[in-house]
């Protein structure tokens, strides 16, 4: 089945009579200077780059897709409370545990710090990465290190897990806007902007959660324990409308269509699947591609590709694999992953300490 994939998902290699060469693998893979960086989750910037963030080591590193070159930018160490800059050395450069960055709509790239509840914007040009601490500061924000961000209109929604609110970051202002969430210990993590609403997961609260911004109200579809744990969105899909996402502790994906409320559960395959948790997606965007989400496995070190249309689910092991499942041998702790830049699927893979690129044609 993952050789059927390959050839399924690469495009047709011959063109007007003309055979085009492949590379000899459509892997490529871009270590990071600083060891045990830890990379954690990827975006493509509005610069072409792909950009990381590390939840091991306290640095946002840019990769050129054309060149392979890597560069790592230290993030600034502020006090949260005071959101006054302070000398990083006696901290090791390892206190954020941070593992979320997305683009914004202003031309800037922004993150999370992790456990120090904070807030970044990355200025893609001048590479000058500015903190904010949201009001009123919560130092109980994010005592575990995973949330997450998304765009919108007119500014950056983000999750406080342990805080159990949703905030906001008014791009032209600068003001943060809090929304306390309905379900007590809900643990919001990932999150979409999608006709207009905010979606966003419920880790403990089972749910899958609504964010009206133009009135605060929140709408809540609770998840059968076939989605427990649903953790990231980062696909959404037309025709039907669909918002889709990671169910972290059940081994699977989900799909809810947001004009019926109906909720589909796509089971992961293979042995064990309920040790495999799937982390995070990402969906295609090539044309006649509408469907494909990719999706990341911590334990399996699989390029993981779902069918949302015919729920067919197929993998392709990554490089240098002894075992694939139930767990994988080495384990790479795949979190990131992310289509594009080019016409390719990037991943990360933490205890390597690097990311990789899987080619899907010949413009990536």
């Amino acid at each position: 089945m993952r050789a059927v994939a390959a050839l399924l998902l690469l495009p047709a290699v011959l063109a007007a009579g003309v055979s085009s060469p492949q590379p000899l693998s459509p892997f490529s893979f871009y270590n990071l200077s600083t060891p045990l960086s830890g990379p954690c989750d990827i975006c493509t910037g509005p610069d072409g780059a792909l950009w990381v963030q590390n939840i091991l080591v306290d640095k946002i590193a840019r990769v050129d897709p054309a060149t392979g070159d890597v560069e790592e930018y230290s993030i600034p160490y502020t006090s949260p409370p005071l959101n006054a800059s302070l000398l990083s050395g006696f901290t090791g450069g390892r206190t954020a545990s941070a593992c979320a960055i997305r683009p914004g709509n202003d031309g800037n790239i922004y993150a999370v710090s992790g456990i120090r509840n904070q807030f970044l914007r990355i200025n893609v040009t001048t590479r000058k990465i500015d903190v904010f601490t949201p009001t009123p500061y919560n130092p109980l924000g994010d005592v575990q290190p995973f949330n997450d961000l998304i765009a919108c209109p007119n500014g950056m929604f983000f999750s406080q897990t342990t805080a159990n609110v949703i905030s906001h970051f008014n791009y032209a202002s600068e003001i943060f806007t809090t929304y306390l969430l309905p379900t007590p210990l809900s643990a919001a993590l990932g999150m979409i902007y999608f006709k207009d609403y905010l979606w966003f997961a419920e880790l403990l609260g089972n749910k899958i959660g609504r964010l009206d911004p133009n009135d605060s109200s929140i709408t809540e579809y609770p998840l059968t324990l076939s989605l427990l744990g649903p953790a990231v969105f980062r696909a959404a899909l037309s025709n039907p409308d669909r918002v889709c996402f990671t169910a972290f502790l059940a081994g699977a994906n989900g799909c809810l269509n947001i004009n019926t409320g109906e909720i589909e559960v796509y089971p992961n395959t293979g042995l064990l699947p309920e040790l495999s948790l799937p982390s995070e997606n990402a969906k295609d965007e090539r044309e006649g591609y509408e469907d494909i989400i990719y999706y990341s496995t911590a334990t399996q070190n699989y390029i993981n590709i779902l069918n949302a249309t015919s729920g067919e689910i197929f993998n392709i092991d990554e490089p240098d694999t002894l075992l694939a499942e139930p767990l994988s041998l080495p384990i790479y702790l795949d979190i990131g992953i992310n289509y594009g830049p080019g016409d390719a699927v990037w991943f990360t893979q933490a205890t390597e300490n690097r990311v990789g690129r899987y080619c899907l044609g010949m413009s990536c």
